[in-house]
């Protein structure tokens, strides 16, 4: 592989004839292309890489399209991709978002979603992130000692006890990316990690990950619905799960339905209740914590099974309008309930009564009622506006000239 990019020099690509014409250059100078310019002469290499952490963030997608166009069913170009774990990066998700790479080797290091024993909940996180991508293979990005990064160093033991499990157990792992071969030298990582694994019987490593799997895996994407039960049911609930079951009068719970999918009955000990399975008006968000202190989704909750006491009416339909909390009720309707009809003449002609207020003006056609003794109302006729080219000149009494049309602007005696 080429590797484009890095961290130092001043490159960019300024625009998709740009993208096209290095691309002919790369296949040309590198891969399998001709030139009489061929640093590594007749070889040529698989694909590239793209570690762009410089300059402008835009093209790099046209780059990786004019390059897969080389691909052929011989001959594969293979592209790669080395982003920082935050999502989305800065530079390459464009590109990454495209589909054609099939290897990203995420930088773990220096950025706030490296791995560390205060740090599990978001490392999980931008995991399961990067794995849920259009990518073939997502490498986990590490520094191969100390001093090859600012921060984001982890131990060998760590990453085989710890971090492995966890990764390894997702389809699209690829692997472990150490920065750099330098430092990998120096520190003697890469064989301290293959011996490890390596060593263990493949029934012994298959146990550890089951064993940590178990415990790592409540940040997974989950299916999970909501029971609604009527207070009693409740209780026992709550007194079932706090209690030994095989010592409880309420030893089980279950939930059957019927062929319609939504009708059905629900079970506590040896009491049966009507139970119904409802769509809620809009997508519950679920959530878990692994140190108490970073939220990870684990859920869109669409369903509820509403369990009622033997008698009480069914909910009408699928749907339960009102959500889960008094704030919902009716939500949907009233979100999106009907605008009401407004005639557009008289749109208009109360913003031009506004302008005429904010200009000094008054306002056209409006009927005044003033209360008579007695407590009887008396309409006043509609009070004309001031014509547009009126102007009142000042006096030099102070007061200002009247026209004659001022004398229809006194109130009625």
């Amino acid at each position: 592989m080429l590797s484009l990019g890095g961290a130092y020099g001043n490159y960019r690509l300024a625009s998709k004839k740009d993208a096209r014409i290095v691309a002919t250059h790369i296949w040309n100078t590198y891969l399998a292309g001709e030139s009489p310019d061929r640093p590594l002469g007749n070889a040529a290499l698989d694909g590239i890489d793209f570690d762009i952490e410089r300059g402008s963030r835009f093209y790099w997608d046209d780059l990786a399209r004019y390059l897969n166009a080389y691909s052929t069913p011989e001959r594969k170009i293979y592209l790669s991709a080395a982003p920082q774990c935050p999502m989305p990066d800065y530079y390459l998700q464009a590109a990454i978002d495209t589909g054609l790479f099939d290897y990203v080797w995420v930088q773990f290091y220096d950025n706030y979603c490296e791995f560390s024993p205060n740090n599990v909940g978001t490392f999980l996180q931008a995991w399961n992130q990067w794995t849920s991508t259009s990518v073939s293979k997502v490498f986990l990005g590490l520094p191969a000692s100390p001093e090859a990064a600012g921060s984001g160093y982890v131990t060998p033991d760590d990453l085989i006890n710890t971090v492995l499990p966890f990764v390894k157990s997702s389809p699209k792992y690829g692997g472990v990316m150490l920065w750099s071969r330098y430092y990998d030298v120096r520190n003697g990582y890469s064989p301290q990690v293959n011996d490890s694994v390596n060593c263990l019987p493949a029934s012994s490593l298959d146990l550890l990950q089951l064993e940590l799997s178990a415990e790592w895996n409540i940040c997974q994407m989950e299916e999970q619905f909501i029971l609604r039960v009527p207070p009693s049911v409740a209780e026992r609930i709550e007194r079932l799960l706090n209690e030994n079951a095989s010592s409880s009068l309420d030893g089980s719970l279950d939930v059957s339905f019927s062929e319609d999918g939504r009708s059905g009955t629900f079970m506590i000990g040896d009491e049966r209740f009507p139970a119904s399975l409802l769509d809620l008006p809009c997508i519950v968000e679920s959530y878990k914590t692994y140190d108490d202190n970073v939220l990870i989704k684990t859920a869109d909750v669409g369903q509820m099974i509403m369990v009622r006491d033997e008698g009480d009416a069914a909910v009408e339909g699928v749907e339960y309008k009102h959500g889960l909390t008094p704030p919902m009720r009716d939500a949907r309707r009233r979100r999106f309930r009907r605008e009401p009809d407004l005639n557009p003449e008289v749109v208009q002609r109360v913003e031009k009564d506004l302008l005429n207020i904010m200009s000094g003006g008054t306002v056209e056609n409006v009927e005044t009622v003033v209360p008579e003794a007695g407590g009887q109302r008396k309409k006043n006729a509609p009070v004309a506006a001031p014509k547009p080219d009126e102007v009142h000149v000042k006096s030099a009494g102070g007061e200002p000239e009247r026209s004659d049309s001022d004398d229809s602007l006194e109130p009625e005696s």
